[in-house]
């Protein structure tokens, strides 16, 4: 084999680094596929070729086909589908017409929408449970990959989802250092040259790049692939968005064409001049014959330039003409229009019907193409929502999640190839996850009634008490039940960032004496430090020390909730209310 430039692709799938190890590991993340699994399979696989129905190109079909049937139903893979690159051009040029080229454009920017701070996504936290070293590091690697692949730019997202929703795939290499301890580029690649397969000896998940040409093949580990479709594995789905257009797309235009050629025919006025030249000679017949053409006929046509109307070689409309014609031995001269006789395709009904069927297919709500009112309003005081928004909606973080791997699995990677121990923490793993922003209509009047919702529960709770004795005094005293700061995390899903974004505003208060009102809730100290303490508002605590054991929530209750119902409690103003409680 000829010399290349690019690494043996031998050294991708063997190796003894403790760093090539952890990657090959992370190669069978979410793989079901072990020896045991394939030997123990008795039905045929969805997809196995049966007898001599089927054939297979190479010796990796056969493995692919047989132990990867559970991928390749979630997944599609281009190069399974032979006609797949004749499919592609097809869909490129259709993503070229001017509807389609909007109803993408406007998916696009429905699912990345880039903020002040030129992103489009953040990190969701993890859990508190994790030390504050991995928390770090689990941000800076989300904005290392964000970074690597291009996204500060502004378009390159955004013309990702423009190629998946045209061509329905997206394939792109994790390049790794050479130690393999640190992600350091990506590569974008041809998905229709991509296969998963099982490798042989070793067992793992690999892709094989161009399995049919010996001298280009290229073996790759599953965790050096990042590879999304639009459509899973099930045969009967498109195999992008365009393609779902196409159908309606065809039906409208051809509908538009007929009309188009249905005015053109009905614009032009076709006339017959009948010359009798009966007892004429040929000399005589054609000399009357040019004389009747040259006095009858008339040439209309239009400067594109100018836009004015050119008659005989004229620049104006001659709006009257005087014809004299003779009757003689031989005939009258007769003139006659001829009219075309059909339906009248001008009526609007039948284009209405094909182009709202497009509008369907297209999945965008009806109202957004209602261009007399700007296309719709973003946001309103109405808590109602269109079923058409609700289902664009969830069409939408189906694509987001899609769309979600690309950043998901070499940041994921990253963090393993960090911490290698917690690559068998499910917990760790599975909530490696960003959120995208959003205006969409649903998403933000659904946010807003969530807020008002959440924060009306927390402030119920907040007005729960629980009875404890006060050391100083020895007196019993009401007091919170529940922590400020877990009622913000648990119900107001405030994150690390917003409560430490809050503490900053709210010492700048204290600091120039404008605490706000007193009776505002209290909002918990959000140190670094991981406790509640060095803050006049911190709350009181129930448990860790031997003095304060956690009392218990049925016996300690505010008196009205605890006692019989045929006693008649004094009122205690600190307890909550039938509602809170």
């Amino acid at each position: 084999m000829a010399e290349s430039s690019y690494k043996d692709s031998s050294s991708t799938t063997q190796g003894g680094g403790f760093f090539s190890k952890i990657l090959r590991r992370m190669s069978n993340y979410n793989m079901n596929i072990d020896d045991m699994v394939v030997r123990n399979t008795r039905a045929i696989p969805k997809g196995a070729p049966l007898g001599n129905k089927h054939t297979v190109d190479n010796f990796y079909d056969l493995v692919a086909i047989n132990s990867l049937s559970k991928t390749l139903q979630d997944k599609s893979i281009s190069y399974f589908d032979k006609s797949y690159q004749e499919k592609a051009k097809i869909l490129k040029e259709y993503a070229r017409k001017d509807e389609i080229r909007d109803y993408i454009a406007t998916i696009a920017d429905e699912t990345i929408m880039y903020d002040e701070t030129e992103d489009f996504a953040e990190p969701i936290d993890l859990p508190s449970t994790f030390n504050e070293e991995i928390r770090k590091k689990y941000h800076d690697n989300f904005k290392t990959v964000f970074r690597l692949l291009g996204f500060k730019n502004g378009k390159v997202a955004w013309d990702l989802i423009r190629t998946l929703l045209t061509e329905g795939y997206i394939a792109y290499e994790i390049v790794y250092d050479d130690k393999d301890k640190n992600v350091v580029s990506f590569n974008s690649l041809d998905p229709s040259t991509l296969m998963p397969t099982i490798d042989p000896v070793s067992r793992e998940p690999i892709w094989v790049q161009y399995a049919d040409d010996p001298a280009n093949r290229r073996l790759l580990l599953d965790s050096h692939i990042i590879y999304i479709s639009y459509s899973s594995g099930i045969e009967f789905t498109e195999v992008s968005y365009v393609e779902g257009l196409i159908r309606p797309y065809n039906q409208l235009k051809l509908l538009e064409q007929t009309r188009i050629i249905f005015n053109l025919m009905n614009a032009q006025i076709n006339k017959v001049t009948t010359i009798p030249t009966v007892g004429m000679s040929r000399q005589a017949a054609e000399q009357q014959i040019t004389r009747m053409i040259m006095d009858i006929k008339d040439e209309v046509t239009f400067d594109a330039s100018s836009g004015l109307p050119i008659m005989n070689g004229l620049p104006h409309i001659q709006y009257n003409k005087d014809i004299f014609l003779s009757e003689g031995e031989s005939g009258k001269p007769t003139v006659e229009l001829l009219k075309f006789e059909g339906h009248n395709l001008n009526e609007n009904d039948m284009l209405t019907w094909f182009y709202n069927a497009l509008k369907r297919a297209s999945k965008i709500p009806f109202n957004r193409f209602d261009k007399t009112n700007g296309g719709g309003s973003i946001f309103g005081e109405s808590h109602d929502i269109s079923r058409d928004e609700m289902a664009f909606h969830y069409f939408i973080q189906r694509i987001r999640n899609i769309f979600k791997e690309i950043l998901i699995k070499p940041w994921r990677n990253q963090m393993c190839l960090d911490f290698p121990e917690m690559m068998d923490d499910e917990l760790f793993m599975d909530s490696i996850n960003f959120r995208f922003n959003s205006v969409n209509a649903y998403h933000e009047t659904k946010r807003m009634i969530n807020i008002t919702k959440n924060m009306e529960l927390v402030n119920s709770l907040k007005s729960l008490t629980i009875k404890k004795k006060n050391p100083a005094t020895g007196e019993m005293e009401e007091i919170p039940y529940f922590s400020t700061e877990f009622l913000l995390r648990k119900y107001a899903k405030f994150n690390d960032e917003d409560l430490k974004e809050n503490e900053r505003y709210r010492n700048i208060e204290m600091k120039s004496g404008e605490s706000g009102d007193s009776n505002e809730m209290e909002t918990p100290d959000m140190g670094m430090g991981g406790g509640m303490g060095g803050s006049s508002y911190s709350e009181p605590s129930f448990g860790g020390g031997e003095s304060s054991p956690e009392p218990d929530l049925a016996s300690t209750i505010a008196p009205e909730t605890s006692a019989p119902a045929s006693s008649t409690p004094e009122p205690d103003t600190s307890a909550p209310s039938g509602e809170g409680a």
